[in-house]
């Protein structure tokens, strides 16, 4: 990367030359991936890409170029970026780049042993479990059973002085597992594993996924129509995803779509919800020392108690509404801009535990993941969807449904539920699940 990062240098000294605000976003990365499609070995691979992102604010306009040629000219790079940004809409409250700050210390999230793992690494992963997988294949099948490994490393520069770097590694596997008995296959069952110091066991993954898949056969039929419901971490994770997150965000603000704007400091939710964005959790599928923009990464507390604190901004989009950058200014890759994105998002514990919920007198529907999630309403909190991973449960009995839909609307939801004690991560999610009391979730068989 030492002649991405050259051209780097060579592109901050014409933006100083020339009084220009700008950062320079400098990337490299490499992934391998191994692929399963129907029961057998698919494709593998190796990818390798380095680039340069330039951004220029003149006249408080942003202009935005990028380049993966490192023989490109810097006076071409910056003139080109700032004939970009003299068409571009002006953000009157622009706030500015950061200046240099003192980053957090965030462990674990490069391993050398990652970085250092190879496609043969990765075919051996994939054999272990192919063999795995003939030992079940007269009950079990998978359509889908994926495992790869990435190594990143960040490189940034701007006008204001900022320089910093972090290299990190991650290796993620996803599979989809369906059981078989008799004529009867069970709904596919998805379960993912992510690791940012060692190669994901992708047997480990299979046998989580068989097992939830086998406890899906014989289904039956249920009668009720009004049940208390429960959400793993898994289904809500997909429901938050497609109503509150994007709503809590300085873009919905500025853009006048958020049901939230003017409700900060408001108690909007049951006390037991707070909602925290956490880009410095040791370890975190997206924990990093700083955001894409420069600026340090933090814990964002945006829901306590149930009391609306706040929404995660870029430096972009919080000038637009007045507010500082958040440290959630992250980018695609060194092609794009930086946009808002999550980081780690968590659910603090709440206050029931999973046996009191097993071992309920009054039956339950445990609901372990949603398909149509993203049909769901932002603005209002609307949602119906499928729930093909579900089970009904009455004094610790546990019986799987079939054919069951649910509806309702969340933020409603969210004023009268309960945590559990005990939480799952699922990737970059740590939550507990919700109990949702009967009446406010509708069931469809």
């Amino acid at each position: 990367m030492d002649d991405v990062v050259d051209l780097a240098y060579r592109v901050l000294k014409v933006l100083r030359d020339r009084g220009i605000e700008g950062d320079v976003y400098c990337e490299y990365s490499r992934e391998i991936s191994a692929e399963c499609r129907e029961g057998r070995f698919q494709t593998a691979s190796v990818t390798e890409e380095k680039g340069l992102g330039l951004r220029v604010i003149v006249d408080k306009r942003v202009g935005f170029v990028y380049t993966s040629k490192i023989s490109e000219s810097p006076v071409d790079l910056v003139e080109k970026a700032c004939k970009i940004a003299r068409i571009c809409s002006r953000v009157d409250k622009w706030r500015g780049l950061p200046h240099p700050g003192k980053f957090p210390n965030v462990p674990d999230i490069y391993s050398p042993e990652l970085e250092n793992t190879t496609i043969d690494n990765v075919l051996d992963n994939v054999n272990k479990f192919l063999k795995e997988y003939e030992k079940d294949k007269q009950v079990f099948s998978f359509w889908v059973a994926e495992i790869g490994t990435s190594f990143s490393k960040i490189f940034l520069l701007n006008s204001e002085g900022v320089e910093a770097t972090y290299s990190e590694t991650t290796s993620i596997a996803f599979i989809e597992v369906n059981a078989r008995k008799g004529s009867y296959v069970t709904p596919g069952v998805y379960e993912a594993d992510y690791s940012k110091t060692r190669l994901v066991d992708l047997v480990e993954v299979y046998e989580k996924a068989k097992e939830k898949a086998q406890s899906l056969l014989d289904p039956i039929k249920i009668e009720e129509k009004s049940l208390s419901v429960v959400l793993t971490t898994k289904a809500l994770s997909e429901l938050l995803s497609n109503t509150i997150k994007p709503m809590l965000t300085a873009s919905s603000f500025a853009l006048k779509m958020s049901p939230f704007i003017d409700k900060i400091g408001q108690e909007l939710f049951s006390r037991e919800l707070t909602l925290i964005d956490d880009a410095i959790v040791p370890g975190g599928l997206s924990s990093a020392p700083f955001d894409d923009e420069g600026v340090p990464t933090r814990r964002n507390v945006l829901i306590e108690n149930g009391v609306l604190k706040g929404v995660i901004s870029n430096i972009y989009w919080g000038s637009m509404i007045d507010m500082d950058s958040t440290g959630n200014g992250f980018r695609g890759g060194y092609s794009s801009m930086p946009g808002i994105s999550y980081t780690n998002i968590e659910i603090l514990p709440g206050t029931i535990k999973l046996d009191e919920v097993y071992n309920s007198e009054e039956p339950i529907l445990l609901v372990d993941y949603v398909q149509g999630a993203h049909t769901s309403n932002p603005v209002t909190g609307e949602f119906s969807v499928a729930a093909p991973c579900s089970w009904i449960i009455r004094k610790g009995e546990k019986k799987p449904v079939k054919g069951v839909m649910i509806s309702g609307k969340l933020y409603e939801i969210l004023r009268d539920v309960k945590f559990t004690k005990e939480r799952e991560t699922l990737l970059n999610f740590t939550l507990p699940y919700m109990y949702v009391p009967r009446g406010l979730i509708s069931i469809v068989t």
